[in-house]
């Protein structure tokens, strides 16, 4: 997982720089080995981390942290002090087809949003 974890963010790598975003890496997990296609777990979290990377100001901030839960099972969350969601955008948000409102997305105010992938 941290390999192809690197490789998505280097892939960033020009991207996050000319936004002057800081993108911050905690690999807290020993293990981080999970049975997954690389090239689509490389695009999942090269897409996850790009929408922080896309919604949040010069000068903010990314932070990807992998970690095992109380079952030892790997987490990866990436969190972003963007611009966040509406209560209302969250509620739906993970339901099929759904995305957020893009008048909401622009009018919201700065707020920690996070986001976790588990491996079973």
């Amino acid at each position: 997982m941290h390999e192809v974890l690197r490789l998505a963010l280097q892939n960033l790598e020009s991207w996050q720089k000319s936004k002057k975003v800081g993108i911050y890496i905690h690999l807290r997990t020993r293990h981080s080995h999970i049975r997954a296609d690389p090239g689509k777990l490389e695009q999942i979290l090269s897409h996850r981390m790009g929408n922080a990377l896309k919604l949040t100001p010069a000068g903010g901030r990314v932070l990807i942290v992998t970690r095992s839960d109380g079952d030892g099972k790997l987490v990866v969350e990436v969190r972003d002090n963007g611009i966040g969601m509406s209560p209302q955008t969250l509620a739906r948000i993970f339901l099929p087809f759904e995305q957020g409102d893009p008048q909401s997305i622009r009018a919201s105010v700065a707020s920690d949003l996070d986001f976790q992938l588990r491996a079973p």
